[in-house]
């Protein structure tokens, strides 16, 4: 089970750096960005963009999150939490490639949309997940390890904002910090097959025989019959309901 939430919980943590990333300063000043002439080392994103663009590609993101929370149930139920959370690691790459080689701020901003599709569809399929496949006693607990991973990668990012150059000697001196969630969409890519199927969703597919060799993965010490038994028994009233 660990290891199926650690692969998941990268989710958490492009959310957690697409979150702060635009915390630079200097990458827009407002009074500054609007003074006829900018200083050096002021205005770094996109030098001359107005205080309009710079909330068009804020909100980009917060736009593109809503969607992807509102469009993940569809492949989450579809092909199953698994396969949902690694393939989006490929929607992670896009919007990290298109934010680090953009050339102007509204193709910045397009990638800032791409990647906040990934975080909203992070971000709720890995709390359903989480609800589907922890022990009760410990929901609570991993529910807070999504925070903890969202505020620690946030952390992290903004430290190494502390290694950027006062006066960049071009764009590539800060630019690198948008291509981070390349590696986390990656890793969340090459490291799918190593998560385990939620068995609440093996058995909404009538997959009972994988529900229960999921089920003891992720229980490996424990004796789950009343467990799985538990669990059958709601997934089945609640597919009743639904017909």
């Amino acid at each position: 089970m660990r290891r199926s939430m650690a692969i998941a919980l990268l989710g958490a943590a492009q959310f957690g750096w697409l979150m702060s990333e635009m915390a630079h300063l200097p990458f827009n000043n407002k009074q500054l960005c609007a003074a006829p002439r900018t200083p050096a080392g002021q205005c770094l994103l996109y030098p001359g963009h107005s205080n309009a663009e710079w909330n068009m590609q804020s909100s980009a993101w917060a736009v593109g999150g809503g969607l992807g929370a509102l469009l993940s149930a569809y492949p989450a139920d579809k092909f199953g939490r698994k396969r949902t959370l690694g393939y989006n690691g490929i929607v992670m790459i896009v919007g990290a490639l298109v934010q680090m080689l953009a050339g102007d701020i509204y193709s910045f901003a397009i990638g800032r949309g791409i990647s906040g599709v990934a975080s909203g569809v992070a971000i709720n399929v890995l709390n359903n997940y989480i609800r589907e496949i922890a022990p009760r006693q410990w929901r609570m607990f991993y529910f807070n390890i999504v925070q903890v991973v969202i505020g620690f990668t946030a952390l992290c990012v903004t430290s190494i904002m502390y290694g950027i150059p006062k006066l960049p000697e071009s764009d590539w001196s800060f630019k690198p910090l948008f291509g981070g969630p390349i590696f986390l969409g990656l890793f969340q890519l090459v490291f799918m097959n190593a998560i385990i199927e939620s068995p609440v969703w093996l058995l909404q597919q009538n997959q009972v025989d994988a529900a229960r060799s999921a089920m003891d993965a992720l229980y490996k010490a424990g004796d789950i019959d009343d467990h799985f038994a538990s669990v059958a028994a709601s997934v089945g009233r609640q597919m009743d309901e639904t017909k």
